[in-house]
């Protein structure tokens, strides 16, 4: 998939972040609901792809790197981002660059075999 703003070198992204946990009725805790919030365009640097070799339905792992220049992001390791349609999970630490910060994302996307 090749969106008119991928063709131009950025992405648009969005943040998933889940807000404040509650408790049920009985005291469990209860996720916060996910918070979508609009970030600035990055630059999408994808990664080859794997795909498992055993019999079976196993997800396909996408790797994939974005970066940002001179900005500050608010994305931590718990956070998901959204990118050209796409929700990845934030993988480790965003780390700083010399010109920004780059965070590694991963999405898995579902493969049955044959």
């Amino acid at each position: 998939r090749v969106g008119t703003v991928m063709l131009s070198g950025y992405v648009p992204v969005t943040r998933r972040r889940r807000g404040p946990a509650s408790k049920d009725q009985y005291g469990n805790p209860v996720p916060g609901q996910w918070e979508n919030v609009a970030l600035p365009p990055a630059v999408f640097a994808p990664a080859t792809s794997t795909e498992p070799i055993s019999a079976g339905a196993m997800p396909v792992t996408v790797p994939a790197a974005l970066y940002w220049r001179n900005i500050t992001i608010d994305v931590t390791a718990e956070d998901h981002l959204i990118v050209d349609g796409i929700e990845y999970r934030v993988e480790g630490r965003p780390s700083p660059y010399p010109k920004g910060i780059v965070v590694q994302i991963r999405a898995n996307e579902d493969k049955v075999s044959e």
